[in-house]
């Protein structure tokens, strides 16, 4: 191919779109300023992350400014090379304002998305790392995007959760203020057992376990008179909410064994059933 041949090809008239003459050279160099700023944005998160882990910036805090400094210097490159290929943009957006209507009323929810990530990087409701609760499902937050947030559960899943979940539902976010959680421990016990005796079998059980937090120590409640036994509540505080259903387990042990050798019974529903001889 000679370059004549090369030239006439890169000239070539492939659409004539708001104004502007597309051509394959035209395309070339869209592409090659788009990528330039995917460079630049790169370049630009990581400078920016360094400035601000050397301030002394929380890791929620240079997570959420570098993703919004990488999106808009990344939108900001595909503008210019829109504009490179001699396309007029507001011509453009002109022409296409009935259009996007169209689309936005079909993809209402994606745009509900978009908005909400907006807000999830801007009002910081969770942070990368942080450990949360929506609906029945426990997960660590791996990645907030524009449209969804990815999060890794207990049972290493990774679920995909659109922001808008974030902005319109009951989230529970476990790792703020802190990690701290208070838990507890339900056991019922037979009538006529000794209470007193049950409370220090249990607050012993939650004072020897490791993971349980010194301060605020544990403490024993007398729930309620149930209707086959006497319930109580070991109540206590942990520093890891995902470590929360081994602990309970663990008590949960210590506490038959304990009992057993208390000689604490621990009841099953019972019923008394009167029968009537009918005449």
């Amino acid at each position: 191919m000679t370059l004549e041949t090369f030239a006439r090809i890169a000239r070539f008239h492939l659409v004539t779109l708001s104004g502007g003459v597309i051509t394959p050279a035209g395309i070339a160099t869209a592409l090659l300023i788009a990528l330039g700023f995917r460079v630049i944005a790169m370049i630009a998160v990581k400078a920016l992350r360094r400035i601000l882990h050397a301030r002394g910036v929380s890791a929620g805090v240079q997570f959420a400014s570098t993703k919004i400094s990488s999106y808009v210097i990344f939108m900001l490159g595909v503008a210019v090379a829109i504009h490179s290929i001699g396309v007029n943009l507001n011509a453009l957006f002109a022409a296409s304002t009935v259009i996007l209507v169209g689309i936005g009323l079909g993809l209402q929810k994606v745009v509900e998305n978009f908005v909400a990530g907006v807000i999830v990087l801007i009002e910081q409701p969770i942070k990368r790392g942080d450990f949360v609760r929506i609906g029945d499902t426990y997960g660590t937050v791996d990645d907030i995007g524009l449209r969804a947030t990815r999060v890794t559960t207990r049972n290493e899943e990774s679920i995909i959760i659109p922001n808008g979940e974030f902005v319109t539902s009951k989230v529970v976010n476990h790792s703020v203020p802190t990690l701290r959680i208070r838990l507890s421990l339900n056991v019922g016990v037979a009538y006529g057992s000794d209470v007193d005796l049950v409370k220090r079998t249990l607050l012993q059980i939650g004072q020897a376990h490791a993971e349980v937090l010194e301060a605020p120590e544990p403490e024993v409640r007398f729930e309620d008179f149930g209707e086959s036994s006497l319930d109580f509540s070991l109540r206590f505080w942990i520093m890891d909410p995902r470590m929360d259903n081994r602990i309970l387990s663990d008590l949960r042990f210590a506490v038959d064994a304990a009992f057993r050798l208390a000689k604490i019974e621990i009841p099953f529903p019972q019923r008394d059933v009167h029968m009537r001889a009918s005449s």
